[in-house]
């Protein structure tokens, strides 16, 4: 009977690992597989490895404990960081430990313990468009606060503003004749309020 670990992880503490350990539990009771231990994982997998300690303790796990197998529901539990995750699949290999992911139902290994070349070159793959989708969603990001800043510009109702109104010099003249705010606003159509703005931030000459 193979002995395995199931690996969970999700990105936030306000997630939960159970719709993951449910679907690996299932298929190990599918192929009789021995689950010895499972850990949990909350975390970004854009972070380094020597910066996830669930990770590295389900390593050294896996060393002193003869562990088969590691099972993973789909590639990006292992992690979305490509050099990160090419180092830890390097490990695994190494260390002569299969890796299974259910989604796309490919084992790291042969039964042998020989590498499987095209699973390598697929995991690859995944692990490269993972990493380019992460950076994609960084670049849109920094894109959006940048617009967000652009788009908020100056507040309204600033001396600027009000200087370059349309009704500046009008106000301005109906001031200097001693117009009321109140008329004046209603002669023109405007706020009280952008009036006394006038009256109380410009010099009207």
């Amino acid at each position: 009977m193979k002995k395995v670990v199931l690996f969970t992880r999700v990105s936030t503490c306000l997630q939960d690992c159970k719709r993951q350990v449910k679907l690996l539990t299932e298929y190990c009771n599918t192929q009789n597989f021995q689950i010895e231990k499972v850990f949990c994982e909350k975390i970004s997998g854009a972070k380094k490895n020597n910066e996830r300690p669930v990770l590295l303790e389900m390593l050294q796990y896996i060393k002193n404990n003869n562990i088969d197998c590691v099972m993973f529901t789909e590639l990006s539990r292992l992690g979305r960081n490509y050099n990160e995750c090419n180092k830890l699949i390097s490990l695994l290999i190494d260390e002569k430990i299969n890796a299974y992911f259910l989604s796309q139902n490919m084992y790291l290994q042969d039964d042998k313990g020989n590498t499987n070349a095209l699973t390598q070159f697929i995991l690859n793959v995944f692990l490269l468009g993972a990493n380019m989708e992460r950076e994609y969603i960084n670049e849109r990001t920094r894109t959006g606060r940048k617009l967000s800043k652009i788009k908020q510009g100056r507040p309204k109702g600033t001396t600027k503003d009000i200087a370059e109104s349309k009704n500046y010099n009008k106000v301005c003249d109906l001031l200097n004749k001693g117009v009321s705010v109140r008329q004046i606003a209603g002669a023109l159509n405007i706020s009280p309020t952008t009036v006394q703005k006038i009256r109380n931030s410009i010099k009207c000459k």
